[in-house]
């Protein structure tokens, strides 16, 4: 076996079951990784490369202490190697500053990020393919440390440079939206509006991609690792009022519900098995090309071996001969292409959906406080409405602190019996909680949905 042709393949394989969430196979391929490297004795920049990525599932496990100690211990290794100012230390630098700035140690975090920083600016500045992975952190560090003039320009470069190779639905592009707008929250809620309007609609276009290539059960763990930059949109309603974003946050619901409520494997491999052989021909195809589209995208201008707008079109064409020939495929793309409006048109004078919502009210980042302060909220929609209204509830601390006075031995002894008696304070604090807020929306309401 070609071993460095093996290690390549694994390091390939943990990235990508890191970017899907599927953290327990990346861990498994990780320590193996780290396990070869010991067994050769081989202190080398692959060597190094393994343990920087045990110390990625000690960070993600907020052991960040740990981490911390793993990451520079390959730093070490690394320098051995390649020397002190080589490109292949820009990474764990990248990695150490990370994992200082969640331990809040500010200063030896900005001594990684800018070392890093130096190492960039001379192996070609902006033209070198790291540069805004790593400058945006050092960005997210100086509105940390309360330098906004200083990092929202960095941002705004890095932005750029991420539109200019055309990378616009880059997950690292998607993560330096959302870090824009959390920065602008409370100064330019007006500014921060229009990044986030900007990562959702780029979110939605990643989320509709990922369908052709994994399952419901793949999809709702990919959803669950990216939950901080779902809440963002929550987060931000909470403080500003914004048409724009309570829209496309219910779309959004809409959105991961109805990719919950689905089997798209299921449906996939019918297509792919269909007695119809021209439609398992046209469906082949159109897999082939979407992967080859994605992977496009994912991929500067500068560097294509294809036009993607070209691609795009053949994409169009093919996906419309197989609307054509296949109902259930035509289902699918409706349900998920349903919008707040659409839903709006089947709702009759006095008919109100409400949709209940758990979200992280402190971001990962910009606060000093640690992100556990869950809140609860309602988005509510009604026949008359130009927009679906965002309803702040309650915190979910407040809501355990009532649930935990509630006699539910005494209800389920009861049952077949006399009602039984509850005090009745404990009913009113859970209406105060969850409903009254929403009482004066629902005036002319006779049927909840």
């Amino acid at each position: 076996v070609d071993k460095s042709a093996y290690t390549f393949a694994q390091e390939v394989l943990s990235l990508l079951y890191g970017k899907m969430g599927f953290y327990a196979k990346q861990y498994s391929i990780l320590v193996r990784r780290f396990e070869i490297a010991e067994m050769y004795a081989e202190k080398n920049s692959s060597y190094a490369v393994a343990i920087g990525g045990l110390a990625d599932i000690y960070q993600r496990q907020q052991n960040f202490e740990k981490a911390d100690s793993i990451f520079r211990k390959g730093w070490e290794v690394m320098q051995q190697c390649t020397g002190k100012n080589a490109v292949d230390n820009i990474p764990i630098l990248n990695r150490l500053g990370i994992v200082n700035m969640e331990m809040r140690k500010y200063k030896v975090a900005e001594k990684y990020l800018e070392e890093a920083a130096g190492i960039i600016d001379e192996n070609g500045g902006e033209e070198f393919g790291l540069y805004p992975y790593c400058m945006k952190n050092l960005a997210r560090l100086y509105a940390l440390t309360g330098r906004k003039e200083m990092a929202e320009p960095l941002f705004q470069q890095c932005l750029a440079i991420y539109n200019k190779w055309g990378l616009e639905l880059h997950s690292d592009r998607l993560n330096l939206l959302h870090d824009m707008a959390e920065l602008l929250y409370a100064d330019d809620p007006a500014k921060a509006a229009i990044y986030l309007k900007e990562a959702m609609v780029a979110e939605k276009k990643l989320l509709l991609g990922k369908l052709d290539f994994l399952s419901e059960t793949e999809l709702l763990i990919s959803l669950k690792a990216n939950e901080d930059i779902a809440d963002s949109p929550y987060r931000f309603l909470l403080q500003h009022k914004s048409p724009p974003i309570a829209g496309a946050a219910y779309n959004r619901r809409l959105l991961t519900r109805g990719i919950g409520l689905q089997n798209t494997r299921l449906l996939y491999k019918n297509m792919a098995q269909s007695k119809d052989s021209e439609l398992a021909l046209l469906w082949k195809n159109y897999l082939q090309q979407k992967s080859f589209y994605t992977n496009l995208l994912l991929t500067p201008v500068a560097q294509r071996s294809a036009n993607a707008d070209s691609v795009a079109a053949m994409l169009n064409l093919q996906e419309k001969a197989i609307l054509r020939r296949s109902a259930d495929y035509r289902n699918m793309k409706e349900r998920l292409a349903i919008t707040w409006q659409d839903l709006q048109k089947h709702l009759q004078p006095g008919e109100t959906t409400i949709e209940f919502i758990r979200f992280n009210g402190s971001s990962n980042m910009y606060k000093n406080a640690k992100a556990d302060t869950f809140y609860y909220a309602a988005l509510l929609l009604r026949p008359q409405d130009t927009v679906p209204q965002f309803v702040a509830l309650c915190r979910e601390k407040q809501l355990i602190a009532t649930m935990k006075k509630f006699p539910y031995k005494a209800i389920v002894n009861s049952r077949g019996k006399k009602p039984a008696g509850y005090p009745q304070s404990v009913t009113n604090a859970l209406y105060q909680l969850l409903w009254q807020p929403l009482e004066p929306y629902l005036a002319h309401t006779k049927t909840v949905y």
